[in-house]
């Protein structure tokens, strides 16, 4: 079991100084499908939503529906002001880090 938050498990996972560089990081689509397959019961669906509305901006009801909402907007640049449109981006955009 993890002994941290999701979003602490996401920025430790992505190699960020800040948690906050969460909210400029564009993520592969598998990759982060992989990640919500293994670690999806080791977070509460508060944690879930709770990353939802940091990630995107968008609160969700249910963890089914925050997932879904990260699936779809952490992984398109296009929803998200500010982010460079290439959709074969999947690193920091200060630094060549993949996660």
């Amino acid at each position: 079991m993890v002994s941290c938050s999701l979003l602490e498990y996401l920025a430790l996972k992505a190699k960020c100084e800040y948690m906050s560089d969460l909210r400029f990081m564009h993520v592969e689509e598998r990759w982060l499908r992989e990640f919500i397959l293994r670690n999806r019961d080791d977070f509460t669906q508060e944690e879930w939503k709770e990353a939802c509305i940091y990630l995107t901006g968008q609160k969700a009801s249910t963890e089914d529906e925050a997932i879904g909402t990260i699936l779809h907007r952490w992984t398109d640049t296009k929803d998200r002001p500010g982010m460079n449109h290439r959709t074969d981006m999947n690193c920091r955009t200060d630094r060549q880090d993949k996660i």
